[in-house]
């Protein structure tokens, strides 16, 4: 079941263009990815009602089947005033892989525009990372002439893009 599993997940990421990925295990640890690969799965996230609709609960529940059902209530840990005082979250995932913080977040910009970005291997807070690369983008996006060079931000990798505006299904 496991390998099938990670046969359908590669498959899926090349069917959605994360051509630098490849999973490996079902727990993350030994998965192989790129920011931009990442932004591709933010993306792509953005377009199932189910998910969306759970982004910036703080709470919420969901319902395990099998052989023994159970409601369960999840709390999110995907929050920080390093980026919340400045943006408004409306979610993401965050992870610890080799000792390396990594985070996929969605937020809005001052002019409602929603804004995928993702960090790899952040060697400060991770949603501080993440704030550094949504400023440096966000000021060459609202201005092109803006000089956006001196911004440092400070991750291994990390990538900013926008998110298809009035596009429920965003990943088309």
């Amino acid at each position: 079941a496991k390998a099938t599993f990670m046969e359908y997940m590669n498959t899926k990421a090349k069917s959605i263009g994360m051509e630098n990925t490849s999973f490996i295990d079902a727990a993350g640890f030994y998965n192989r990815t790129t920011a931009y690969d990442l932004l591709r799965l933010a993306v792509y996230a953005c377009g199932y009602r189910d998910l969306v609709e759970t982004w910036h609960k703080n709470t919420y529940k969901i319902t395990v089947n099998g052989r023994i059902p159970r409601t369960v209530t999840v709390n999110t840990t995907v929050t920080s005033s390093y980026l919340e005082d400045h943006y408004f979250l409306f979610g993401g995932k965050t992870g610890t892989v080799d000792g390396q913080s990594n985070l996929l977040c969605i937020v809005e910009g001052p002019d409602e525009r929603l804004f995928a970005c993702v960090v790899l291997g952040a060697s400060i807070n991770r949603f501080q990372a993440a704030k550094q690369a949504l400023d440096a983008a966000m000021i060459k996006y609202y201005d092109r002439d803006a000089d956006n060079s001196n911004y440092t931000v400070e991750a291994k990798s990390a990538a900013v893009c926008i998110v298809p505006k009035h596009n429920t299904l965003a990943y088309t």
